[in-house]
């Protein structure tokens, strides 16, 4: 039996089950990318710029994604696990919003020495592309 919490994250479930689940996730994640997004990585790439995900999604579900795609810096929440478990809670703040640009600034500190393009398709975005000297909003 799964419990799960207000987070929809289940409660005690071994951290190598979930991994294994998110691992399976990537062919969901590969059918919800707009192709024109993995367009833009593939550019960025080619200019040899720094891509970064930034995600309010569970970095478990993130990371093997975006190594598929050679991105190696994902900013995302973290699950909370005690003892291999996962506890149903987050072990960092939920990346949404200000904490979005919150993450990038520790990451990425010296704001004026570097050009920031940023994608955004949510309210969760907001933030994110109000920093960005090149913001684009996905509809």
């Amino acid at each position: 039996m799964m419990l799960l919490n207000k987070n929809y994250l289940p409660i005690f479930l071994k951290i190598e089950v979930f991994n294994k689940a998110s691992e399976d996730y990537i062919k969901r994640i590969q059918d919800i990318i707009r192709p024109e997004i993995i367009n833009k990585i593939k550019w960025h790439q080619s200019q040899n710029h720094t891509v970064v995900i930034i995600s309010a999604s569970v970095s478990n579900w993130i990371k093997p994604w975006a190594k598929t795609m050679n991105i190696e810096k994902v900013l995302a929440t973290e699950i909370a696990t005690i003892d291999d478990l996962i506890v149903g809670t987050f072990s960092t703040a939920n990346c949404y919003g200000q904490e979005k640009v919150n993450r990038l600034l520790v990451e990425f500190p010296n704001r004026a020495e570097y050009i920031l393009y940023a994608y955004g398709d949510s309210a969760g975005d907001k933030e994110l592309l109000a920093l960005s000297d090149h913001p684009t909003f996905i509809s």
